[in-house]
């Protein structure tokens, strides 16, 4: 056959293929139910796969009496060892997940505080707070005023909630580091001053608080004899009891694989990363904002789809974790020149790909 001739014929079949494969996809469930395990599939039971084996190692001997080379033995017995190794799998049930111990008694010590809270009266998960003021608000409002250890004289009622990130307790007196959106304040609890509107806010308050934690609490201003900015707390309430712990506080969330598959962590434990989340927001929303006051219009594309398109196109497979679902990259150019035709003129478009970057390094498959 012609070479000409064979590429078009295989050119032909994938496109048939990508037909195929595309309403699966949409519907995986017609494709799901015929994927099995290879022993499954092959066979219906173990004794099915060992008088399989016994055929093949008995091929193998009448092999071996012939006298066939190591050489040419060598695929059938990979093949017996392969049907051995399928053996084992049919036969044995799967292991059960690995589950780090520390991890596991930690998260059973939070939920066992979840019973606490709820056997207290209160709510583990409440659902809604009045917040007033942020923590980036408080240290613009008190920058260069309040003497060490003094109290705000005009006494300005705070209400703010945020993420428990540090917790200190000493005796009848604890420090908290309090994170929203806008960055950190530090909160203080004192027994005396806490226990005068309940007298278990205290108690409470070490029994069933953790780091990550969400909670919301009013006070009054004060620096503490270190200079620090502090709310000093006549109540507080939970607003979000945390299931599991947050990173070490010392060396943070520094595992990049675990960063990019866990984004609320490392936006939680890093600020850098948050930052740079507003700032990339920010960017974008002043690039359309110009565009909209020069007169262009924005067009919305799609950058992946099924049906491969360009002079010299190819079909790429993307792989997802159960089914394969041939998708091609769009040529913008394609959907503008539509829109240029229907008289649309000025269209700019905000296409985006960042591949994770272990994807680039070889990391992840």
């Amino acid at each position: 056959m012609p070479p000409t001739r064979a590429l078009l014929l295989l050119t032909m079949l994938l496109s048939r293929a990508a037909s195929f494969l595309a309403p699966l996809a949409i519907r995986p469930n017609r494709l799901l139910p015929h994927f099995t395990c290879a022993p499954c599939a092959l066979f219906s039971s173990s004794s099915d796969l060992e008088e399989k084996i016994k055929v093949k190692g008995d091929e193998i001997r009448q092999l071996k009496e012939t006298g066939l080379s190591k050489s040419d033995l060598a695929p059938h017995i990979t093949e017996l060892l392969s049907l051995k190794s399928s053996l084992s799998t049919l036969s044995s049930p799967p292991p059960p997940p690995i589950v780090d111990p520390g991890q596991a008694e930690l998260r059973q010590a939070r939920v066992d505080k979840l019973k606490l809270i709820e056997e207290g009266g209160a709510r583990p998960f409440d659902y809604s707070f009045d917040s007033n003021v942020s923590a980036e608000d408080l240290h613009s409002k008190f920058e260069g005023k309040l003497d060490s250890g003094e109290d705000d004289p005009e006494e300005f009622n705070v209400s703010i909630a945020g993420r428990i990130m540090v917790r200190r307790v000493f005796g009848k007196l604890a420090f908290f580091s309090l994170q929203d959106e806008t960055g950190q304040i530090q909160l203080q609890f004192d027994k005396k001053l806490l226990n005068e509107a309940d007298a278990d806010a205290f108690k409470n308050l070490k029994a069933w608080t953790d780091s990550g934690d969400i909670i919301g609490v009013t006070g009054t201003m004060r620096r503490t004899d270190k200079g620090e900015l502090t709310i000093n707390c006549r109540t507080w309430n939970m607003l979000t009891k945390a299931i599991l712990p947050l990173p070490d506080k010392f060396h943070g969330l520094t595992d990049v694989n675990k960063r990019y598959r866990q984004r609320h962590v490392d936006l939680i434990v890093n600020p850098d990363v948050k930052a740079t989340f507003r700032a990339r927001a920010m960017i974008t929303s002043s690039i359309r904002r110009q565009l909209d006051e020069r007169g262009y219009l924005e067009i919305e594309t799609p950058v992946l789809q099924s049906t491969p398109g360009g002079a010299e196109a190819k079909v790429r497979p993307a792989v997802g974790n159960t089914i394969y679902y041939i998708l091609g990259v769009t040529i913008l150019a394609f959907y503008t020149n539509s829109s240029l035709v229907a008289a649309f003129r000025n269209l700019p478009q905000l296409a985006k790909h960042e591949p994770h970057p272990a994807h680039r390094d070889g990391a992840v498959p």
